[in-house]
């Protein structure tokens, strides 16, 4: 498959995506799917290590945020990350990749060739961002939560209709729906294979909260559920 192909068929990305991760295994090397990021903070460049983790056939071509210091503080992240997996360049080179910042930094970044954008700017933003993702005729991840509000769920809602009226492909951030595990366990409740359910809690266990960098310790899950 190449860009071209890849563009015209965009169900390649919503049946391959769980995390920024898209199946590019047949691509040719030297037509690399072209990739762009908005928002570059702690979870910004960690999807890009997971998209470039998940598969090495791409280029990052270019990054945008409102404030540029961002770019000296975080995309060294990105850089240690294909020094580390011994990832080529032309995946990602933070001398040449294409730095937009400011208030126009996103219409700067769809301007360029970029195939799909990924949006980890803050949430209240990420409608106005889609919208304009949409009419630049990109493919889109974009990181949860989609909105921060009512009006903002029902904007979202005119928008993937939109975007799926263009063909493009949009994919959001709620990676446990597409765990195996998850998936399993929801199945099982919905089967009353564990019976009936009166109540159910549940738990997310981190080190530290996201906003104060690295997280000390991997983060797990517990649930607690009771039946009859």
């Amino acid at each position: 498959m190449n860009r071209r192909d890849f563009l015209r068929g965009s169900a390649l990305i919503s049946a391959a995506a769980t995390l920024p991760k898209f199946s590019f295994a047949q691509v040719k090397a030297g037509d690399r799917i072209k990739a762009g990021l908005i928002g570059c903070g702690n979870r910004g460049c960690g999807a890009i290590c997971n998209m470039i983790e998940a598969d090495q056939n791409i280029k990052i071509v270019a990054v945008a945020d409102l404030f540029a210091d961002r770019f000296k503080s975080h995309l060294p992240r990105i850089s240690n990350f294909c020094k580390q997996k011994k990832i080529s360049d032309e995946v990602f080179n933070i001398d040449t990749v294409k730095k937009f910042s400011g208030w126009n930094a996103v219409d700067e970044i769809l301007a360029t060739d970029a195939d799909v954008i990924v949006d980890a700017a803050p949430p209240v933003f990420r409608p106005g961002h889609f919208e304009k993702i949409i009419n630049a005729g990109k493919h889109a991840f974009l990181e949860k939560p989609a909105c921060v509000d009512v009006t903002q769920v029902r904007q979202m809602y005119k928008l993937a209709n939109l975007a799926r009226d263009k063909k493009l492909c949009v994919v959001c951030g709620t990676q446990r729906r597409h765990h195996s595990g998850y998936q399993e366990i929801i199945k099982r409740v919905q089967d009353g294979e564990i019976g009936e359910i009166v109540s159910a809690d549940c738990y997310w266990h981190q080190g530290g909260y996201f906003g104060q960098g690295l997280w000390a310790n991997t983060p797990t899950n517990s649930v607690k559920i009771l039946k009859k």
